[in-house]
């Protein structure tokens, strides 16, 4: 007679429970920041008392079986031990926010037939659930009095009958639920408020016969990982001195005086038994508005009050690490960065004092720098005799160690073998292994292993040469690499090469290989190649010899394990294996595109020409006939402003404020042109004082200040017109003619002066008196494009040492100029268009490698093309070139083509969706 798994199981886990889990302080040996772990279960034994409440569940091969194919099989656990290891067990997960995680496979055809978790499980009738079905779809559910309603859903096309990782992290106060499939978040902060608080945790199945395994709960602890952008608030901040406060998206130091310091949520030290913060990384952007060197922006770390370690920039490039005592400074270090006067730079400092500007380790492991040899005290930034600025600061656990750089020119003895024979000889690494899997660990306890980044944000590179010729000899790199013992022992990511050409980027969980990306490149047989591979977050990327093959191909099932090299059933030589930290920039990362949408979409029909901080589009459309008629567009909605003016036979718009007001022109019946200006709800704002002559809208701000130009018999005059009231921009000396181009909020406005020659000088005017700014040493004839409201201006110029000239952008701001720096040695000029109040920058690059669109943030130029998500369904399509505008929130506009309607330039909104 069969026994059901209902009757044995109980009994059975009592007595693992018992075997298993009485020395509470070895069980809680994972309690350190930033989780604690109050469930992990592999099922090899059973640790933890698990109860079917329905359906025909049993353990075998390291699994746990729902074997019934039942409506609702459900198994949960019924003791959860707590932070105390004193404590006794609940009967429910008491913990505010719980993180619940399991593999699941799922063995049914049908979308009908679903497996996942449980959480909140109150009874048989009331609970929630994460699932997958057999077809791909994942889903939160909850079951209410027995009757199911789907929460959120989408289609990932998971296949069936393969292992999946599904984990819910659950807020009881704010009710919400996040499901990451395979580490990836996949539908966020899904809303449910029907349930009473707390409950247990299990796994189900519906109408499918699944396994399960490695089930884990954690709970924060402690300090938690965060990014501060500053959006809108700076919560958890704690200013000591100075004036600290949130600013057009960034966190903002007014006071100008010898100290300022702000701390952040991190609370380091060594407590034993505390849940202080160990190790940890911070990331920030920075920038400094000053100019002499006592004028100082920084991160400070081991804040006690009387005492402190900071590592502070000066604007002329040098940064010096100084420890602090009662008001005496010692610098510990001193090194060059490449950093200038109001220019933004990203920091990372680690808890070990090492220190990278813009991804270049300058401090490594200063000594002196933790006075304690460990770190205490609290961490945040720090100002001297300047207003900084801050933006992007980011917190996580754990540092990255042992960076690793292996040549092989002598033994190497921190190589494990793992499997396969491998020697060094040669000035190499060889496997001479013609086996299933050979594996070898050159860079043995490498990476960081604690908190988010674990297993994330390194460089791994080796030369690779495989000895054998055909399509099923690979050779490669591994990475991720579980160790012997653990709840994940023998899993690993890899990335390997055919000589045939093809590559594969695939991952080992639960002893199977799935494949997650396929590629080509083209290194034959006996022919030595460079890879690298690159891990930001979950995200993975590979070159070979320079050439990226694979982009941000997502990979979250395993955390921090170890790194090398492996072969499937070829021998291969192997050198300079390196292992380095990945020091992510912080912004921009990620656009996602859509498409502002036209009624005739034939090419120059359609214009935007303004933008505001809340994403409103304003611009021009033609009709049949070829008269423009005026439009504001918002979230894929368009506006018709016809209807706001008189008949015309034409409308232009200019500009769009803050305030939404729009500016433009329109010709009446008679074709006279008009200036107008409209309020937000489309009420007409008269223009009192406007001066005689044909009038041509230029730009407006938050103001209501109107930058116009008016031509008399063919001279031209440039006025602010601000409340009825009219400011003369004044001319430069005789035969410049003058043209004004845009206006900031301080009512300052940018523009150029030109000659009959086509000479032109780079102007601003400031209460209508003009100034004139250099251009860039050993170039000449500077155009202004647009100025932002720290009074920094965007402008082009020529360099003449190719023929007929080199266009490259600049910024001039208060006397200097800044150069931006080319794309590439190909795409070595830009025309620029727009810098927003970051001193982020929007333009063309082109060259002999063509034209497209970029940006350039601080000291860096990106192409926008490889920033657009690649789960965007226009990516593969769509070649932005012209981004026109960018607002204050880093949103833009741009032009591109999509190659479905190749003929046709289309406008497209980028708006920023993730940060690394």
């Amino acid at each position: 007679m069969a026994i059901s798994p209902r009757t044995v199981l109980p009994a059975a886990l009592l007595l693992c429970a018992s075997l298993y889990l009485p020395n509470l302080a070895s069980a809680l040996s994972d309690l350190q920041p930033p989780t604690a772990t109050i469930v992990s279960e592999d099922f090899v034994p059973l640790r933890n008392d698990w109860v079917p409440a329905s359906g025909n569940w049993s353990i075998g091969g390291g699994t746990y079986n729902s074997l019934a194919g039942g409506s609702a099989d459900i198994a949960t656990i019924v003791g959860y031990r707590q932070l105390d290891p004193a404590a006794e067990f609940t009967p429910t997960i008491t913990f505010n926010k719980f993180s619940v995680s399991a593999r699941v496979r799922n063995k049914g055809t049908t979308a009908s037939q679903l497996a996942g978790l449980v959480y909140e499980y109150q009874d048989p009738s009331n609970y929630l659930e994460a699932l997958v079905s057999a077809t791909g779809v994942v889903s939160i559910r909850r079951m209410l009095f027995g009757s199911p309603n789907t929460l959120a859903s989408l289609i990932l096309g998971v296949p069936r009958d393969t292992w999946v990782t599904l984990e819910v992290q659950y807020d009881k106060i704010a009710n919400t639920s996040t499901l990451l499939v395979n580490g990836e978040p996949v539908l966020a902060n899904v809303i449910d408020r029907f349930l009473t608080s707390g409950g247990r945790v299990g796994l189900a199945s519906h109408g499918a016969v699944a396994m399960f395994d490695k089930v884990q709960v954690t709970t924060p602890f402690g300090d938690q990982p965060f990014k501060d952008d500053f959006t809108t608030d700076a919560p958890g901040w704690t200013p000591q001195s100075g004036i600290w406060s949130v600013q057009n998206g960034t966190y903002n130091d007014a006071a100008v005086q010898q100290t300022n310091i702000t701390l952040a949520p991190i609370h380091t030290g060594m407590t034993t038994g505390s849940d202080e913060t160990g190790t940890y990384t911070v990331r920030a952007r920075m920038l400094n508005p000053y100019g002499a060197s006592g004028n100082l922006v920084g991160i400070v770390f081991n804040y006690v009050g009387t005492g402190y370690t900071e590592v502070v920039f000066s604007p002329t490039g040098v940064a010096r690490m100084n420890l602090v005592t009662n008001g005496s400074v010692q610098t510990l270090a001193t090194s060059a960065y490449a950093g200038r006067r109001n220019v933004w730079f990203d920091v990372t400092l680690d808890s070990t004092a090492s220190v990278w500007v813009d991804g270049e380790r300058i401090f490594d492991h200063v000594p002196g720098a933790n006075p304690n040899l460990a770190p205490e005290g609290g961490v945040g930034l720090i100002t001297h005799w300047a207003p900084g600025k801050f933006d992007d600061v980011w917190f996580d656990h754990g540092v990255f160690q042992n960076p690793c750089n292996e040549t092989f020119a002598a033994p190497n003895s921190s190589l494990e073998v793992i499997s396969g024979n491998w020697s060094v000889s040669g000035g190499t690494l060889n496997g001479t292994s013609v086996i299933a899997n050979s594996v070898a660990m050159p860079c043995r306890v490498t990476g960081n292993f604690a908190g988010a980044d674990a297993g994330t944000d390194f460089v791994l590179s080796a030369r690779l040469l495989n000895q054998y010729g055909s399509s099923g000899n690979l050779v490669g790199l591994t990475f991720n690499y579980q160790g012997p013992l653990g709840l994940f022992a023998g899993e690993y990511f890899e990335v390997v090469f055919s000589p045939k050409g093809s590559g594969f980027l695939n991952k080992v969980i639960e002893g199977v290989r799935y494949q997650v990306a396929q590629f080509q490149h083209a290194v034959p047989s006996k022919t030595f190649f460079d890879v690298q591979l690159f891990r930001s977050g979950i995200n993975t990327t590979v070159t070979v010899n320079g050439t990226t093959v694979l982009q941000d191909v997502p990979q979250g099932d395993l955390r921090g394990g170890r790194a090398g090299v492996i072969t499937h059933w070829a021998p291969a030589k192997v050198d300079d294996v390196s292992m380095q930290p990945y020091v992510v920039r912080s912004a921009p990362v990620t656009y996602k595109l859509t498409f502002i949408g036209t009624d005739a979409p034939p090419d120059h029909a359609f214009f935007v020409s303004g933008f505001n901080d809340q994403g409103v589009a304003g611009g021009s459309r033609f009709d049949d006939q070829g008269i423009a008629q005026a439009f504001t567009w918002h979230a894929g909605t368009f506006r018709n402003l016809n209807g706001f003016l008189p008949p015309n036979r034409g409308i232009s718009v200019v500009a769009v404020n803050n305030q939404g007001d729009v500016f433009g022109d329109y010709d009446d019946a008679q074709f006279q042109s008009h200036l107008y200006l409209l309020s937000a709800s489309g009420q007409s704002i008269a223009l009192p004082g406007l001066p005689s002559g044909s009038l041509t809208p230029i730009a407006m701000n938050d103001r209501r200040d109107l930058l116009l130009s008016a031509n008399v018999s063919g001279s031209v005059q440039n006025y602010i017109w601000s409340n009825g009231q009219l400011t003369a921009l004044q001319a430069l000396p005789v035969d410049q003619r003058m043209a004004a181009v845009a206006i900031n909020n301080d009512g300052v406005a940018a523009g150029h002066g030109s000659t009959p020659q086509f000479r032109f000088t780079t102007v601003i005017w400031q209460n209508g008196a003009v100034m004139p700014f250099d251009v860039p040493p050993n170039s000449d004839n500077g155009l202004s494009r647009a100025i932002n409201d720290h009074g920094a201006v965007l402008a082009r110029t020529i360099f003449r040492d190719i023929n007929p000239g080199r266009v490259e952008p600049f910024i001039w701001h208060e006397g200097e100029t800044t150069l931006l720096p080319r794309l590439s040695a190909v795409m070595n000029q830009g025309d620029p268009y727009d810098i927003n109040n970051a001193g982020v920058v929007v333009g063309t690059a082109f060259g002999d490698g063509g034209e497209t669109a970029a940006i350039w943030d601080g000291t860096r130029v990106q192409d926008l093309n490889t920033l657009i998500d690649r789960q965007d369904p226009r990516q593969p399509f769509v070649h932005l070139i012209q981004p026109k505008l960018i607002n204050n929130h880093g949103e833009i506009v741009a032009t591109g083509t999509d190659s479905r309607q190749p003929s046709t330039s289309q406008w497209y909104l980028l708006t920023p969706v993730a940060t690394p």
